[in-house]
């Protein structure tokens, strides 16, 4: 699936340049590279069924044993390609591929169960600039639409040690095992920059850019602890939102 997904990026970055008019090919054409990272925020994951599962461990609690969210999945790398016009000294356009990966989701919910899973997102957005050169440096503005590709994978829940007051005694922890998920989102994205003309055709630009990627999303199915079938669960969702700090080369064809 997700080799699949990256195709579909690249045969979209050559379809941009293809239906390029020859008349728009005189202008300055570039390729771009990225790399940064992406700091995730409030990616408030919940269960997508708010009635109980029927296994244990089985849910996100939260205050009062009611329904609760996990919200940090930490930070992930930002590596991107793609290719775009300068149409005015003022004004471009792109179209980008992105890959962010991997946060992690760690976290203990109010029942004092572990949750772990690793979340990854691909993209492809039509960007647009609006550039501002002073001074050797070219402050810009940009914003970006598009197609984000959201993976979680395999939900682990793990118990902690619970001590039963009638007999003193502990029982062992267990990891139960659910689906992972892929979901498929609009996307959307605003950015702020330097771009810092290095060379003849070389610009390297250093930006801010908050990226809005729409649902996580697992799948419902049937729960492991090892190999042994223990019930169901309707799976869990939430959003994938972030702040993120990317560097950039432009080569100018």
């Amino acid at each position: 699936m997700r080799t699949r997904r990256i195709l579909i990026a690249s045969v979209s970055l050559v379809a941009f340049v293809n239906v390029i008019p020859a008349s728009a090919q005189t202008m300055p054409f570039y390729f771009r590279a990225d790399l940064g990272w992406s700091g995730a925020t409030t990616p408030d994951i919940h269960d997508r069924i708010t009635t109980i599962p029927t296994v244990t461990p089985h849910t996100i609690v939260g205050a009062n044993g009611t329904a609760g969210v996990l919200d940090h999945i930490g930070n992930a790398i930002v590596a991107g390609a793609g290719a775009g016009m300068q149409f005015t000294p003022f004004l471009r356009g792109e179209i980008m591929y992105t890959y962010r990966g991997t946060y992690n989701l760690d976290e203990l919910d109010q029942a004092s169960t572990r949750f772990k899973s690793d979340i990854s997102s691909d993209s492809v957005m039509v960007n647009g600039f609006l550039d501002y050169p002073i001074s050797g440096v070219i402050p810009y503005l940009g914003f970006g639409v598009g197609w984000a590709g959201n993976h979680i994978s395999h939900l682990s829940a793990t118990s902690t040690l619970v001590v039963n007051p009638l007999i003193a005694t502990a029982s062992s922890p267990s990891t139960a095992v659910a689906l992972g998920g892929t979901s498929d989102n609009f996307a959307w994205q605003v950015m702020l920059g330097l771009g810092f003309p290095v060379y003849d055709g070389v610009v390297l630009d250093v930006f801010y850019r908050y990226f809005d990627g729409g649902h996580i999303r697992s799948d419902a199915g049937t729960v492991l602890v090892g190999t042994t079938p223990v019930g169901t669960y309707g799976g869990l969702e939430g959003g994938l939102h972030s702040n993120e700090l990317v560097a950039s080369v432009r080569f100018a064809l």
